[in-house]
């Protein structure tokens, strides 16, 4: 899970997760972020993002006899209102939360903080494996390449995409080229606003909650495997030399039948000669 913080303007963010109880500060890191829509980049800050790096992804460990929902991560932010690069623009702070391997895309779904107000933020897990080629999936595990690369390069199709999402001219053979990523992940969250401080009109708080440590996984798995087909075509096959066999010696039943009513009318014929 990767949480990433959009600001249009300056923007001060700390973080913390929690593990085991005990609540361990660190920075979060800054990068910029292209819009290509409109020509700009913008700032991010954001924890536990691997797009071309070769870190592993962070893990928390959860206590699974705990009941009900795990503190994972506080972020506080002090926004300057004031020091907005696009004055025309109304100031705005957006979060995410999506997988650590892809770039966050405006079009998903994302919530617009505001100003002064305490947020908490509840989070679920899914995974969908797809199938690699010759299957009508025909995705690529990107993760085995990176690990196959010596750690370099993307690790997942949607970044693959956002490399070359400037160069207008390759991009339709990009996305042909681009294979699918066989692990998918979803992080479906939702954000309540919980507290509004009239004193810090210029801090924004995130208290991030998972609500249960089980991943919903949805696997494609191939209708027949190797083993499983030759069963089937054998089957198949003894089905019909059985039904060849049942056929043949039903027909030569019919023929010898045949045989014996032309020989009775032949003996008949030949007795009623004079």
């Amino acid at each position: 899970m990767m949480g990433k913080i959009h600001g249009a303007g300056a923007l001060k963010a700390t973080g913390r997760h929690l593990s085991k109880g005990f609540c361990l500060y660190s920075h979060l890191k800054a990068i910029l972020h292209p819009m290509w829509s409109l020509g700009i980049y913008v700032t991010c800050y954001s924890t536990n993002l691997h797009l071309n790096d070769d870190a592993e992804s962070e893990t928390h460990e959860i206590d699974l006899h705990h009941k009900g929902f795990n503190h994972m991560h506080y972020f506080h932010l002090e926004v300057g209102r004031a020091e907005s690069f696009a004055p025309w623009i109304p100031h705005t702070v957006e979060f995410f939360v999506n997988s650590p391997f892809v770039p966050v895309s405006f079009k998903t779904e994302s919530n617009r903080l505001k100003y002064g107000c305490t947020y908490e933020v509840y989070v679920s897990l899914e995974e969908e494996h797809l199938l690699p080629e010759p299957y009508h999936t025909n995705c690529t595990d990107y993760e085995a390449l990176w690990e196959k690369n010596n750690r370099t390069g993307p690790r997942s199709q949607e970044n693959v995409l956002l490399s070359f999402s400037c160069l207008s001219d390759v991009q339709g053979i990009v996305l042909e080229i681009v294979l699918r990523t066989v692990l998918r992940l979803f992080v479906g969250f939702e954000s309540v606003p919980t507290t509004i401080f009239m004193r810090d009109r210029d801090h924004i708080r995130l208290h991030v909650f998972v609500g249960s440590p089980e991943v919903r996984v949805m696997s494609h798995n191939p209708l027949y495997k190797t083993g499983e087909l030759f069963s089937y075509v054998g089957g198949l096959m003894g089905c019909w030399l059985g039904i060849s066999v049942w056929a043949s010696v039903g027909i030569l039943e019919k023929f010898f039948m045949e045989c014996n009513q032309v020989k009775q009318l032949f003996r008949r014929k030949m007795n009623n000669c004079p």
